[in-house]
């Protein structure tokens, strides 16, 4: 029976790749690499992400502090290592904020995920592919994410890696279209607006992060993934003007506020 249930499992749709190539790590930059796909057969869902993060020796947990964070029927558990510049109290609330902005977004009022975020220190190498069967009960999946040179640097990371994933995990999880689970540009544009946000701010440095030269042979899943994110960065750049940073409360972040608001109102409607 279980071996039937695979094959069909095997047969549908994805959103988001899990096929990444071991050279992987050498191409990302400093800031990581995310993938989440979602197999579904009615209430039985196989769940599956890499994190990939570029260093020089394999981490190992030392002292790790684990913090629980909840809302609603969001539970949040965030691994911190102990030489982290970010409190685990930050970023409980950060990556709450991140996963709460995805849901809005996609029209979700109520978020039934468990997630667990593995905080990794600089210059520690990471490429894991996680996996999780779900029976009818509450998604659950794991994401590993570096911490970079500063405070804000590793908020930013995290804030736009989580509202991206989670926009493609809300929205297969809940059943809608893979139109909408698979879009690329939803995630990316869900990112760097979460920054803006979220963070009340966004840093024009934050658009070319990531992306990949499309002569590398890389999958096609990976390759229009960072088309798309191009694309986003690409539309986002006349907000700046000349300045490096748009904030929230001027004229400039109101108007991407507002732009972000309906570009992704209009992914979701289709």
């Amino acid at each position: 029976m279980m071996l039937a249930l695979l094959a069909i499992v095997g047969a549908l749709s994805i959103t988001g790749c899990v096929s990444v190539p071991k050279s992987l790590h050498e191409l990302v930059s400093a800031e990581g690499a995310l993938m989440t796909s979602v197999l579904r057969l009615g209430p039985v869902m196989l769940i599956r992400t890499a994190s990939v993060i570029p260093g020089h020796q394999n981490y190992e947990r030392d002292n790790a502090q684990v913090t629980q964070c909840r809302g609603q029927q969001l539970r949040l558990t965030v691994e911190t290592p102990s030489a982290s510049v970010v409190s685990p109290d930050a970023s409980c609330r950060y990556l709450l904020a991140s996963v709460m902005y995805a849901a809005r977004n996609l029209g979700i009022a109520k978020v039934d995920l468990e997630i667990r975020i593995n905080l990794v220190p600089q210059g520690y190498f990471i490429h894991r592919r996680d996996r999780f069967w779900v029976f009818g009960g509450t998604p659950r999946t794991a994401y590993w994410i570096p911490l970079l040179d500063s405070e804000g640097e590793s908020l930013a990371n995290m804030v736009s890696s989580i509202a991206h994933e989670t926009t493609h995990l809300l929205a297969f999880t809940t059943g809608m279209p893979a139109t909408i689970a698979t879009n690329e540009r939803a995630g990316h544009l869900a990112g760097a607006c979460a920054e803006l946000e979220i963070l009340g701010e966004i840093k024009r440095d934050r658009l070319s992060l990531g992306y990949f030269n499309e002569k590398l042979e890389l999958s096609s899943e990976i390759t229009d993934s960072s088309r798309s994110g191009a694309i986003v960065s690409r539309d986002l750049l006349p907000f700046f003007d000349q300045a490096s940073v748009v904030a929230l409360g001027t004229p400039a972040g109101q108007r991407m506020r507002a732009y972000c608001h309906s570009e992704l109102s209009k992914i979701i409607q289709r």
